[in-house]
């Protein structure tokens, strides 16, 4: 399950609106505000799973940062 963030560059802000704070911190990455290709959202993983070694196609910037809730 993916909940987007910013998709090619636009800003969900309706996720904004519920997660203020972590679109303030993106915000505050050039390299996500003046990349057009940017994609940033959260996934849902369940307990003990994992993601598998994989890369993204050019140009695009990929990162996989863990939230524990």
């Amino acid at each position: 399950d993916a909940i987007r963030i910013v998709r090619y560059g636009h800003w969900f802000d309706g996720f904004c609106e519920v997660a203020p704070r972590t679109c303030e911190l993106l915000r505050t990455r050039p390299e996500l505000v003046n990349c057009p290709y940017v994609n940033t959202n959260y996934y849902k993983l369940f307990p003990h799973s994992h993601l598998k070694p994989h890369f993204g196609n050019a140009p695009r910037l990929t990162a996989h940062l863990p939230v524990i809730a």
